[in-house]
């Protein structure tokens, strides 16, 4: 059982390839969280994901990853409603080859300012911007900035239900996904993380 500072995180994703419903990625994450103080926490999990090789929808092969991943979050209530939330995260990501490309590995550190407004006890909009920076083989430069909104529905302390739009903008591309999230923590306790 978590004692009240501990818990689990689990989160299914499947986002699309533009506002169509073809997939460009599913996703499985989990990991562990320590609660330090009302604002701060800490966590660290492993993932697995499986994305599209290239933008087009007929083309079927996806690629298979592996990711190790570490983070620090803060959130700070600025209002009865609005929450900001700084997160700092490194991942280090195991990339199977694929018809295009041979296995890799990269590190990448990602930095991300959420804005979260409190509509109803149920229902919430979040505004966010995550940027990324990528270390492969020798050579640090920028990877992709993803700038989203979200529609979340709290079912309750521990689960929620994300739905929006996010668009990223790569070396050579600019993608538009729309995200479906499912997420679930587990704790022993009534305790709610704002992060």
């Amino acid at each position: 059982m978590l004692s009240g500072k501990w818990q689990m995180h689990n989160d299914v994703s499947y986002r699309t390839i533009g506002t169509s419903f073809s997939a460009y990625q599913y996703s499985y994450r989990t990991g562990l969280r320590r609660l330090l103080t009302h604002d701060w926490s800490t966590a660290a999990g492993f993932a697995f994901f499986f994305t599209r090789v290239k933008f087009d929808k007929l083309n079927h092969e996806f690629s298979n990853e592996f990711r190790l991943w570490q983070e620090i979050v803060k959130g700070q209530m600025i209002s009865k409603r609005l929450n900001v939330i700084n997160r700092l995260r490194t991942e280090e990501r195991f990339l199977a080859a694929t018809s295009t490309k041979d296995k890799y590995f990269a590190l990448r550190f990602l930095y991300k300012l959420s804005f979260v407004e409190s509509l109803t006890a149920r229902w919430k909009l979040q505004l966010g911007d995550e940027y990324m920076q990528q270390l492969t083989g020798n050579k640090l430069g920028f990877q992709q900035n993803r700038l989203s909104l979200t529609a979340i529905l709290v079912v309750n302390a521990h689960t929620q239900f994300q739905t929006g739009y996010m668009r990223a903008s790569l070396v050579s591309a600019t993608q538009h996904n729309v995200i479906f999230t499912f997420s679930k923590t587990i704790t022993n306790n009534e305790h709610r993380h704002k992060g």
